[in-house]
């Protein structure tokens, strides 16, 4: 066989070992069938961001201009839903009888109507509603029987009663020094703001303080004689009159210098008392008395001072931050000893003149008394 032939036939021979070779070499497992891919899963969208918290929305605050001191407790009214017509109101506004009954209808829950609801509101008549619209009813009566041992009842201004258990509870709003010409008094019409911010201090009263007023149903003052009864009989007819810094007359006219309003402070009342009422100016019963201020008249006859607890009525009763221990120039306070741990005096606590026990006004801070040597022993 020639090179020509042999060639071709082992190229023949070779291609036909090599395939039985990759044949019979062992293969790679075929890969394993797989699932179809799954579909792609969206992305979450983000979250819905909440809307900011809406703030507390206060309630519509009233026309107040002058009287913005009572805003507050219009307010109260507005947001516990009891007035929200005062949103739209003029809180310096002459308060009407429609007012008081809305007052009252707040504060009992019961509706009341008077005939004339358009008609003026006066202070007295005012007070006098909400004080029954309380319950005093019992300590009403108890001040309206207020007498001396062995003698007569004493005579109270119209209303009295109501001023004074208003006056202890904090219904009557003292307005400030700068603004006496605004004070009302118990004849006069009564604003809004003052009957708003009477009937929100009314709603609030606790049966903490009607037990302590309790003591009004029996005051028994003592035996007293005629130059003191004369004092204390002054001092409890201007019951109701408004505090007024400076104050020393129950009208503007003081024949000491001109004031905002009738009305006295705490040493004006004692001034009253014993030098511009009739009875004790005719008696000289003032003589003694030479200082204007509380402090003044503590310490001017050092020869007249006593003990809380040895004065008669008609007596002097001091008051400082620091009880007996007060020194000169801290008395702040003084009022008219009645008897039986009263007092008489004009308090801007109290926004006016009140009769007021000696437990409750002050305790902490009762220096001493001076006996007016005018009014004997």
């Amino acid at each position: 066989m020639t090179r020509r032939l042999l060639l071709p036939a082992a190229v023949v021979l070779g291609t036909l070992w090599g395939a039985g070779a990759a044949a019979a070499a062992p293969q790679p497992p075929p890969p394993a069938a797989s699932s179809p891919a799954p579909p792609p899963v969206p992305a979450p969208a983000p979250a819905a961001t909440p809307p900011p918290a809406a703030a507390p929305v206060s309630p519509p605050a009233p026309v107040a201009g002058l009287d913005a001191w009572a805003a507050p407790s219009a307010r109260t009214l507005i947001a516990t839903g009891a007035w929200p017509e005062l949103a739209a109101d003029d809180l310096s506004r002459d308060a009407t009888r429609g007012d008081l009954d809305r007052a009252l209808g707040i504060l009992t829950g019961r509706p009341a109507a008077s005939p004339a609801a358009a008609a003026p509101l006066t202070v007295w008549t005012a007070r006098l509603f909400v004080i029954r619209a309380l319950g005093l009813q019992p300590e009403i009566r108890g001040i309206a029987r207020i007498s001396v041992e062995g003698g007569d009842r004493l005579r109270l201004p119209r209303s009295a009663a109501a001023e004074i258990l208003a006056r202890e509870l904090g219904l009557v709003y003292n307005q400030p020094s700068s603004r006496d010409d605004r004070e009302r008094a118990r004849g006069e019409t009564m604003r809004l703001a003052d009957l708003v911010f009477m009937l929100d201090r009314a709603r609030a009263v606790g049966p903490w303080q009607r037990a302590k007023l309790t003591r009004y149903r029996d005051i028994r003052l003592p035996a007293m004689s005629a130059q003191r009864l004369a004092v204390v009989q002054a001092a409890l007819w201007q019951v109701g009159q408004p505090y007024v810094w400076g104050g020393d007359w129950p009208g503007v006219r003081s024949p000491w210098g001109a004031q905002g309003h009738g009305g006295f402070d705490c040493s004006g009342l004692v001034w009253w008392a014993f030098k511009g009422s009739t009875g004790p100016s005719q008696m000289s019963l003032g003589s003694g008395l030479l200082g204007r201020t509380a402090d003044a008249m503590a310490f001017e006859r050092p020869a007249e001072r006593a003990p809380v607890t040895a004065l008669a009525p008609g007596d002097l009763v001091f008051f400082g931050a620091r009880g007996p221990a007060s020194p000169r120039g801290s008395i702040s306070h003084t009022g008219i000893a009645a008897g039986g741990g009263w007092m008489l005096h004009s308090s801007g606590s109290r926004g006016g003149v009140s009769l007021s026990h000696l437990d409750d006004y002050w305790p902490s801070a009762t220096a001493f008394g001076r006996r007016v040597a005018q009014l004997g022993a």
